[in-house]
């Protein structure tokens, strides 16, 4: 495990309330890292065939499963091929915040799978090197090929799951703790909460807003 034991919260901690982020910000101002987890927030990742046998999980309709995308971090082994719904919203928020913030992947899913993720998106989104490159799908490509990411690898296993340690990020990355946030659907498995912004749990639903609400919240101007 990378680190054993949950840090204390840094002695500069300031409790703010929401995160904010301006489109027009001062050149002052610095932008604030987001980093996002994955599962059951940007994504959610299917297993077809408990769903498609009879009395699978309920949560999950049998029609949705035409949206999956395949992921394949080993195409010669079946145990390490995947297929993932992707969260309505969740590649124009990467792109928004790529724009006017520093966006980081951290889940707690392992280095090899969030690679592979992310190649398997920037496919799908487009060639960032085509004329086109100005379509928003196209940007998309770009964005999910930049981003920066912390797996399994950097968090601290419990009980309750693998918890993040943004008290631990921002020591590793030299940065301040009130300019850093991470967007989940399982705030306590983050160590700072009063740094999180909880989304509603995804489990596939092609009518899911929750990330367009979210958008509409944290963005001003």
């Amino acid at each position: 495990m990378f680190f054993s034991s949950i840090r204390q919260k840094p002695k500069e901690l300031v409790d703010i309330q929401e995160l904010i982020i301006d489109r027009n910000p001062s050149h002052s101002d610095q932008l604030p890292t987001v980093c996002l987890d994955l599962d059951n927030t940007l994504l959610y990742v299917v297993n077809k065939r408990s769903h498609m046998r009879k009395g699978g999980p309920a949560n999950i309709k049998p029609e949705w499963l035409g949206r999956c995308i395949d992921v394949a971090i080993d195409d010669r082994d079946p145990t390490m091929q995947f297929s993932i719904l992707a969260r309505p919203g969740s590649i124009e928020l990467l792109v928004q915040l790529h724009r006017y913030a520093n966006p980081v992947i951290y889940s707690s899913v392992t280095e090899e799978f969030i690679e592979s993720l992310l190649l398997t998106l920037s496919i799908a989104q487009g060639d960032p090197d085509a004329e086109d490159y100005s379509d928003k799908r196209a940007e998309g490509a770009g964005v999910c090929m930049d981003l920066y990411s912390w797996s399994r690898k950097q968090c601290i296993q419990t009980q309750k799951g693998y918890k993040k340690s943004l008290g631990h990020f921002c020591e590793h990355n030299d940065l301040g703790i009130n300019n850093v946030w991470m967007i989940t659907a399982k705030p306590e498995l983050v160590d700072i909460t009063n740094r999180t912004v909880a989304v509603p749990p995804y489990y596939g639903d092609p009518d899911d807003r929750a990330l367009f609400k979210l958008m509409d919240d944290i963005f001003i101007n």
